[in-house]
């Protein structure tokens, strides 16, 4: 992970003048202990010496097949229990190197032992003194999580989606390409899953995220520390880490934890790692810095002492260049003499295709693949016979040819972009022509020659023959001037009112046809009297005008009804009589309907015309007599109607 083992010795503070190299590979593990911090409560076991740690991830620190000098990892772990910590100095005195702070949740939820993860009983000044000497030196590392989290800037919340993965490429970072081995993704686990909301103004370097994007792992820029959205990533059972002391490479989380600490071992080791990009052209050879020969994308490691002793490495990332192509088409002209100069040659009508190089701007080959295509020059020629007088051009290029200008020769560019020599000769000649006019009503049209032809308009017909200018017949078509009617094509009619129609007319209108016949009080004039007995979706009305032509309108009518009220009605009658019904032969608009007793008691209420009364309530028929009934509805003008009324009930 070169870019975060850059970062790693960028510690704000100044440097204590106690920070120095760890050349003895035994690195302290100091961390928060479940007898100080979890008061008893169950599940409050991600410590070390938790339930969830003991037997997952302190078996493999502690075997030094993983962490020894014979190990994969160089450094020996070993584990020191921190009680009442009070200074900073307390924290230097046991000479830890890395702080496993753990998770320790308060029981605040309801009903009574329910963990709040996002709260913690370990105390504010604790967490701060533990941060406090993780920036006195660079090789002080703190690994930290959740809620305890908060004093280094960090907001953390349950609302992770496995499975999590590396941010950017997994290669780029020894945590998931590290020496216990290579992973792409990982899981939380347990009922409490973080994920990082709010992260420090001072700046993180993100490692993870989960299914959502969301960051999941960070690295601090300030202290240098490990953030975590979740301790179960290095927990069992609450976790997906393995039981015993060996590093599963079956199990993504193993193997992360096992390059975690791979990692916290070097930064304990106050080593410093820099590294530096370097990209080379596909092909060629490159000398670096320190000598060495690279022609392939590669990491190089230089090593050299610091002042104080300790282990520099400058990383060389060589990259290769990709390679830049790109074609060169050209459609040309034989007479064209244009060179096309490249690195390795020249191309033109004589070498008109290969593969050209230049270079870019890294200084690198770029193949070029070119093809010039040289187009012959043509000839063309255009002879016509227009009529004369009837304005007829014809534009070549630049020329414009007509009766004035009858013949000549332009240059014009072909398909190709060639020139083309075009010879023109116009021979115009006389036209035949036959003029006929009509005027007919909008919508006519006229037989001519078998053909109709819509009134409105005028035609040029041709008909074939020798001289084609002698069989040419202007059609012209006019139309009358349209009457002036003024016909609404939507009507409200109101049950029992009769209607009157406020059509208007011009003059010019001479007969009049209406349909349906029934209600209205004329048949031939302009605005009849609706009286209402049926109920017609639609009137039509047909209109002729002095000229013959006819115009046709229908006109929508919307009714409004007033319910029939009824006033007697036996329910075990055969009749049909049997019901209460405010029926209506039209819509009825915002009906209801209430019913009563003799006692003011409501036995019946509707908003729906069509909903009946059988004379029981609740499904016990009511005893016969007088009832009274009150219904509202809207008239055509949106006007509210309240009729009253009574209906008996006979038995």
């Amino acid at each position: 992970m070169l870019v975060l083992l850059f970062l790693i010795g960028q510690k704000s503070f100044a440097q204590l003048g106690s920070c120095r190299c760890n050349t003895t590979n035994q690195v302290t593990i100091c961390y928060l202990s479940v007898d100080d911090y979890c008061y008893g409560n169950q599940g409050c076991n991600h410590a070390l010496d938790g339930a969830f740690m003991k037997d997952h991830l302190v078996p493999k620190l502690l075997n030094k097949s993983n962490f020894g000098l014979d190990g994969i990892s160089p450094c020996q772990m070993n584990l020191k229990k921190m009680s009442n910590i009070n200074s900073v100095k307390q924290i230097n005195d046991a000479k830890c190197d890395i702080f496993m702070v753990g998770s320790f949740a308060i029981d605040t939820l309801p009903p009574v032992y329910q963990l709040n993860s996002d709260k913690t009983s370990v105390p504010k000044r604790v967490l701060n003194y533990i941060r406090t000497w993780s920036m006195q030196c660079e090789s002080n590392l703190a690994i930290v999580a959740q809620a305890e989290a908060e004093p280094w800037g960090y907001t953390i919340q349950n609302q992770n989606q496995n499975p999590n993965t590396a941010i950017e490429d997994p290669a780029k970072f020894n945590i998931y390409n590290g020496p216990f081995g290579n992973l792409t993704s990982f899981s939380q686990g347990g009922s409490y899953q973080g994920v990082i909301t709010k992260t420090p103004a001072t700046g993180s370097l993100i490692l993870a995220k989960d299914l959502n994007n969301r960051p999941t792992v960070a690295f601090d820029i300030v202290s240098n520390d490990f953030i975590l959205g979740d301790i179960g990533i290095l927990c069992g059972q609450a976790g997906n880490l393995s039981f015993g002391s060996l590093i599963n490479q079956n199990n993504s989380n193993d193997k992360l934890a096992g390059n975690m600490f791979a990692l916290g071992c070097n930064i304990t080791k106050g080593n410093k790692f820099t590294d530096e990009d370097v990209f080379i052209c596909q092909g060629v050879s490159y000398t670096l810095p320190n000598g060495k020969i690279v022609n392939k994308e590669q990491v190089v490691a230089d090593s050299f002492k610091l002042e104080n002793g300790c282990d520099s490495v400058h990383y060389y990332k060589v990259f290769l260049y990709d390679q830049e192509s790109s074609a060169l088409y050209k459609s040309l002209c034989e007479d064209d003499t244009t060179k096309y100069v490249f690195d390795n040659g020249i191309f033109d009508k004589s070498n008109p295709m290969g593969i050209g190089k230049l270079k870019n701007r890294n200084g690198c080959d770029s193949i070029v693949t070119v093809n010039l295509v040289y187009n012959n020059h043509t000839q063309a020629n255009i002879i016509d016979y227009p009529c004369i007088g009837v304005g007829y051009k014809r534009i070549v290029g630049v020329d414009i040819y007509n009766e004035l200008n009858t013949q000549g020769v332009s240059k014009i560019k072909n398909t190709k972009g060639c020139d083309s020599t075009v010879t023109v000769k116009l021979n115009f000649i006389h036209p035949d022509t036959t003029k006929l006019f009509f005027t007919k009503c909008s919508g006519d049209s006229v037989s001519h020659d078998g053909k109709s032809f819509v009134a409105g308009a005028v035609y040029s017909l041709k008909y074939s023959a020798i001289n084609p200018c002698d069989s040419i017949v202007i059609l012209t078509i006019d139309t009358f001037p349209a009457s002036k009617i003024s016909i609404p094509n939507e009507i409200r009619i109101q049950q029992y009112k009769p209607y009157v129609f406020q059509n208007k007319v011009n003059d010019d209108i001479v007969s009049i046809e209406w349909e349906p016949q029934d209600g209205l009080s004329c048949l031939d004039c302009i605005n009849p009297t609706f009286n209402v007995a049926t109920f017609p979706a639609t009137f039509a009305v047909k209109l002729s005008d002095v000229n013959g032509c006819l115009y046709r309108f229908n006109i929508n009518a919307i009714y409004r009804c007033a319910p029939q009220l009824p006033n007697v009605f036996a329910p075990y009658s055969s009749s049909g009589n049997d019901k209460v019904l405010f029926s209506s032969p039209c819509p009825i608009i915002n009906f209801s309907a209430e019913i009563y007793d003799r006692w003011g008691n409501i036995v019946f209420r509707s908003n729906d015309a069509q909903q009946s009364w059988d004379g029981r309530v609740n499904g016990q028929l009511l005893m016969a007599g007088v009832y009274t009934y009150m219904v509202k509805y809207e008239d055509l003008d949106g006007k509210m109607n309240v009729d009253y009324g009574n209906v008996t009930l006979v038995r």
